[in-house]
């Protein structure tokens, strides 16, 4: 093995690796930031919704349940 050539393989894993860690390091933070932006809107929506059922009316919700008539979700049972 010449004298010139004995750095060249560990040249060439520090290049190698500095290509395949660094995107993965980038991506790992990438994802870390959209699950945290994900949790933070679900926890929102979540809150939200709590919020607006906190707000209805039992009673007009009861009549307008109770008048629309595009509801088909009772069951029959035997031949129609």
């Amino acid at each position: 093995m010449m004298r010139g050539q004995r750095g060249q393989v560990m040249a060439f894993i520090a290049v190698a690796l500095g290509m395949v860690l660094m995107p993965l390091a980038a991506y790992a933070i990438d994802v870390a930031t959209v699950s945290a932006a994900a949790a933070t809107l679900e926890e929102a929506t979540a809150t939200a919704a709590i919020e607006a059922a906190q707000q209805l009316d039992p009673d007009i919700v009861a009549r307008m349940v109770a008048l629309d008539p595009g509801r088909h979700d009772e069951q029959t049972v035997g031949p129609d």
